[in-house]
């Protein structure tokens, strides 16, 4: 289902948090990463974020290969035509995109076309995996790493999440 309609997992992923609640939790599994004196505070929260990541990477891969226009279902709530009606009633009207060129925010679509290629999306998730590793435990870190890997990767998993979030109420706005 997910695989024909990717759109379902972008509405799913904004359906547990918003896209600040996100961008905090980047950011708290990014320090953690980095830091090899402690380990994540919730390993099962951790291993949710991964995969939520994953899945919102790999509808981002597809959306922007398809070219896929997103179709939102109307009558969303008895209070929401759409699903991105909720999702700006949910953050009321507040969301800052603080990554994304004015290009990219003006059309998402094309930022994941131009950016979610095969290789890059590999690299992505060898990244997460990286992260994952070394937040899960101590004495780990990340900053070995390449930096790709590290600060460029953070920045492309905010402008992903920025590409997701306009692509979903872009159609209500």
């Amino acid at each position: 289902e997910y695989l024909s309609n990717p759109y379902l997992m972008i509405e799913s992923f904004f359906s547990f948090a918003s896209i600040d609640e996100y961008r905090e939790d980047l950011t708290q599994w990014f320090k953690a990463a980095l830091n090899d004196c402690s380990s994540y505070e919730n390993p099962n929260d951790l291993l949710f974020i991964h995969n939520q990541f994953v899945q919102i990477i790999h509808a981002g891969y597809l959306i922007g290969t398809s070219q896929l226009i997103y179709q939102p279902t109307t009558n969303y709530t008895k209070l929401h035509a759409t699903f991105g009606h909720w999702l700006l009633a949910r953050v009321e009207n507040q969301y800052t995109i603080q990554t994304l060129s004015p290009h990219f925010k003006e059309n998402p679509i094309a930022y994941c076309s131009e950016n979610l290629t095969l290789n890059h999306v590999i690299k992505l998730r060898y990244g997460l995996k990286e992260w994952l590793e070394a937040a899960l435990s101590e004495n780990n870190s990340i900053t070995s790493l390449d930096h790709t890997f590290i600060f460029d990767q953070f920045e492309d998993l905010q402008k992903i999440l920025e590409a997701m979030f306009l692509i979903i109420i872009y159609v209500t706005t």
